[in-house]
C-alpha cells in the first residue's frame, strides 16, 4: 500500500538522518543497499515487526573529493559533471530522491539504458525518470527537491 510505502521511506530518512548528523556521506544508497531487519518489539506504532535500515555503510565516509563510487542510476549529477564535485550530503539526497521513485512505482529507474556513459550524460543534463500522473502532489514536490539539479535546493535528510 502507499503507506507501507511512506512507512519504508520514513525508516530509511531516519538512518540517513543518522548517517549525515555523524558526519558522514553514504556514497552508494539505492535499493539493494536497503535491507529489512526483523524487531521483536511490537510497540512500534505501526503494527509491524519489521523496519527498514541502510547498510553497507563500507563507502561512508566524511565528505571530501573522491573518485565516483556507486550505480550511476542513484548518483547525483554533480559528482559526474565536475572534477572538483565531491560526494555531500546533497549528493545522498539525490539517491533519496530515486529511490522514493522507485519505492512508488516498483521499478529500476533507468533500467532501460544500456550504456552507462550515455546514462550519465543525460542525468548530467537534467533526466530524470518521469513522475507518474497519480503520483501524490506532496510525494512528487519531494522526489523533485531530492533531485535538483541545485544543490542548495535539496532538502536535508532531517528535512525528509
Amino acid at each position: 500500500t502507499y503507506t507501507n510505502k511512506l512507512e519504508i521511506l520514513y525508516d530509511i530518512a531516519t538512518g540517513l538522518t543518522q548517517i549525515h548528523e555523524s558526519g558522514l556521506v553514504h556514497r552508494d544508497l539505492h535499493t539493494k543497499n536497503v535491507m529489512c531487519q526483523g524487531i521483536k518489539d511490537r510497540n512500534l506504532g505501526r503494527g509491524e515487526e519489521f523496519r527498514f535500515v541502510i547498510g553497507d555503510l563500507g563507502l561512508a565516509i566524511p565528505p571530501k573529493k573522491d573518485m565516483v563510487y556507486g550505480i550511476i542510476s542513484y548518483t547525483a549529477p554533480e559528482v559526474f559533471g565536475d572534477s572538483s564535485a565531491s560526494y555531500t550530503f546533497a549528493a545522498d539526497i539525490y539517491s533519496f530522491g530515486i529511490l522514493m521513485w522507485e519505492i512508488l512505482t516498483g521499478l529500476r529507474a533507468f533500467s532501460d539504458f544500456k550504456s552507462e556513459t550515455n546514462l550519465m550524460l543525460k542525468i548530467c543534463r537534467g533526466m530524470r525518470p518521469a513522475i507518474e500522473p497519480n503520483t501524490p502532489k506532496l510525494y512528487a514536490d519531494l522526489m523533485q527537491r531530492c533531485w535538483n539539479d541545485d544543490v542548495n535546493k535539496r532538502p536535508t535528510a532531517r528535512e525528509l
